[in-house]
């Protein structure tokens, strides 16, 4: 079973600030997806993208914090700064960004389809902008839960896009754009159909995803065969 709480790293921050660290480290943020494989039970099994890194001699620090919102990966990134500034890169794997909005507000009576597609790409807009602004020169994005448009971040100085995962994973599926599973139970009565519809498109989708084989066994979170992918794909990307 492997550790990942965010903290592993943290509890020997002082002595890795104060040492060289060599163009062979690289930093992960992210939530759980950043962890790696899952068990049923809900521990990791496989370090994942960290573990593929450290195969090919790479000293990893991975701050991904299991069930965190998108401002806990912007605060270990500026809490971090100081180690991740002195690595190669630092690969942040964007979590559900309506993860940290209240249960209570999520859902809107009268609201349209377009209005949760708005506020989903005002989050994650947000998002980004902030972490173009801890201003670290290596931060390269992967849209997971949360798929991004690359258009968002060309024009940052700071953040650059590698693609995103579920795309990789799944080329022939198309259409995915925003996650809902956390909040299904939760629908009120009188919310628009259209609204509705949407969900259940989106949800489809999502379901398609659980499915396969790269979201076993726990069928939220890609498996070491799933990360193994995401690793080739950034070594040819970024010639790592």
């Amino acid at each position: 079973m492997v550790d990942c709480t965010g903290l592993e790293n943290q509890h020997r921050r002082k002595s890795i600030e104060s040492s060289n660290l060599s163009p062979s480290a690289i930093g992960i943020l992210g939530d759980s997806n950043g962890c790696g494989e899952w068990s049923k039970d809900g521990h990791v099994v496989h370090k994942g993208l960290q573990y593929y890194l450290e195969q090919v001699n790479y000293r990893v620090f991975n701050f991904s914090t299991p069930a965190c919102d998108s401002q806990n990966i912007l605060y270990q990134a500026k809490a971090n700064k100081k180690i991740l500034k002195k690595c190669k890169y630092v690969f942040v794997f964007v979590t559900d960004i309506s993860r940290g909005i209240d249960f209570q507000k999520f859902w809107l009576t009268r609201k349209t389809v377009e209005y949760y597609k708005d506020r989903n790409l005002k989050r994650i807009e947000k998002f980004i902008n902030q972490l173009d602004a801890v201003k670290l020169h290596n931060l390269v994005i992967l849209g997971a839960q949360s798929p991004i448009d690359p258009k968002i971040v060309s024009k940052k100085k700071f953040v650059q896009f590698a693609f995103n995962i579920f795309e990789l994973l799944f080329a022939n599926i198309n259409g995915y754009e925003m996650h809902f599973a956390q909040h299904l139970n939760t629908i009120p009565q009188d919310i628009n159909k259209d609204v509705i519809d949407y969900i259940w498109q989106q949800h489809q989708i999502w379901e398609q995803y659980q499915n396969s084989d790269f979201l076993q066994p726990d069928r939220h979170h890609p498996n070491r065969h799933a990360h193994k992918i995401i690793f080739d794909a950034l070594v040819n990307k970024y010639n790592l």
